[in-house]
């Protein structure tokens, strides 16, 4: 199951639900799917069970966020890309970030506290400014 390709639904109406909100495209790939939004979402890891008498198989999902948020590639890349910008002592303003990444200022708030721990920030809100560590 975990693994992906043909299967049989077990239950026709959750696989519907899961149609109509764009999670499963009939392909068998619908729990893989399931799995890889949990992973890159950082979400506790899903966990399958199987039990028997009756044949039941339970797939859990949380929405706690684990202890170790795995970064996809492409937010990896852009740490890289603000790591290799900033220059020792210089500070910076969002500004900055947005038109190096081509991102919104919401988006690349999230990716700099992602960087908390290589950067400072300096002020608050309006006057918040970024400076490498």
């Amino acid at each position: 199951m975990r693994l992906g390709g043909e299967s049989d639904p077990p239950n026709k109406a959750l696989m519907k639900m899961f149609n109509l909100i764009n999670i499963d495209e009939r392909a068998g790939s619908g729990v893989l799917n399931i799995f890889n939004v949990w992973a890159d979402e950082g979400w506790e890891e899903t966990i399958i069970e199987d039990r028997f008498d009756p044949d039941r198989t339970i797939l859990s999902l949380s929405f706690k966020k684990s202890g170790d948020k795995k970064v996809t590639k492409k937010t990896q890349m852009q740490y890289d890309k603000i790591l290799e910008f900033m220059e020792e002592g210089k500070e910076y303003g969002i500004w900055h970030f947005c038109e190096l990444l081509g991102l919104k200022e919401s988006r690349t708030k999230d990716i700099l506290k992602g960087l908390s721990d290589r950067i400072e920030i300096i002020g608050s809100n309006r006057d918040r400014r970024y400076k490498k560590k």
